[in-house]
């Protein structure tokens, strides 16, 4: 739903990838490119390592996780 969301609203071009496989694939990304990242924890290696990832191509990241703690 957040696909759809940023593409209809605002325009955009979206594409979603799993962690896990973005690794693997070569990332359509240039240095205007923003990348979201959707975790539990933001601390999976999957998602750390598509982190790293984006970060050669750009450093316009997101994270949205879920806060455990207190505040």
């Amino acid at each position: 739903q957040g696909k759809a969301l940023l593409k209809n609203k605002f325009g955009i071009p979206v594409s979603v990838e799993i962690a896990s496989e973005f690794r693997y694939e070569q990332p359509v990304l240039t240095d205007r490119s923003m990348v979201i990242f959707v975790s539990q924890s933001g601390e999976t290696i999957d998602t750390l390592e598509a982190l790293r990832l984006a970060n050669k191509y750009t450093k316009k990241t997101l994270c949205v996780a879920k806060f455990l703690g207190k505040l």
